[in-house]
């Protein structure tokens, strides 16, 4: 070889790996770790007559009850990537209060009235999978995990004379299930649409809830 030609082989060489580094620096410097928010919204079963008929099995007369019957659902999230197909993710997620009211006349012909709220809060652990980036589908989504919520109840009840406050919790594990679509904004930042699957909230058996969410990732 040439010495001319040698020369110039050292340049290519040291330009490629010069090139190499760079993108292994780049790598390295990446920490695959993204964090977000989700708001999401669901709809609750209409539990109104079920609570008047346990307030009339318990002081007698008649009842009346009203609730609100649907949700907001509010999720922090941070996720570590493993790679193109495979990622972890630990929420932290709280609902807002289904709200009662009730008022009635007791069997000693005493009215009363009063209202109660129910809500939950609690963390997840969930494994997200993503088709391969050559098939054009990377930003698709299928997650599943498990949770462990706690469900809080608080209820006021007032008489002409005397009120009382009472407040209940129970908590328990659950899981989830879901898909979801993240819509790039940015080099870092995505838009993401999804839906969960909720099962045994709390650890009640029968328990569950569809919920649909919006919401913004932070890639580092």
């Amino acid at each position: 070889m040439k010495k001319n030609h040698l020369t110039k082989a050292v340049v290519v060489l040291s330009a490629v790996l010069g090139t190499a580094t760079a993108n292994a620096q780049s790598m390295n410097n990446s920490t695959n770790i993204y964090i977000g928010a989700e708001l999401g919204y669901t709809t609750v079963s209409d539990n109104a007559q079920l609570l008047a008929n346990n307030l009339v099995n318990t002081v007698g007369g008649s009842a009346a009850v009203t609730q609100n019957l649907s949700v907001a659902i509010g999720r922090l999230f941070a996720g570590y990537k493993l790679n193109e197909n495979f990622a972890l993710e630990l929420g932290y997620g709280a609902s807002s209060n289904v709200n009662y009211n009730f008022s009635g006349v007791s069997r000693g012909n005493v009215a009363y009235t009063g209202t109660a709220s129910d809500s939950v809060s609690g963390l997840d652990y969930v494994l997200v999978a993503r088709p391969s980036v050559s098939s054009g589908l990377n930003n698709l989504f299928f997650k599943a995990g498990g949770t462990y919520y706690t469900d809080k109840v608080t209820t006021t009840a007032s008489t002409s004379v005397a009120s009382a406050t009472t407040t209940f919790s129970s908590s328990g594990t659950g899981y989830l299930l879901g898909a979801g679509y993240d819509i790039p904004l940015g080099q870092d930042l995505d838009f993401r649409v999804s839906y969960s699957y909720l099962n045994n909230i709390a650890g009640l058996s029968g328990s569950y809830a569809n919920v649909f969410s919006v919401g913004l990732l932070k890639k580092f």
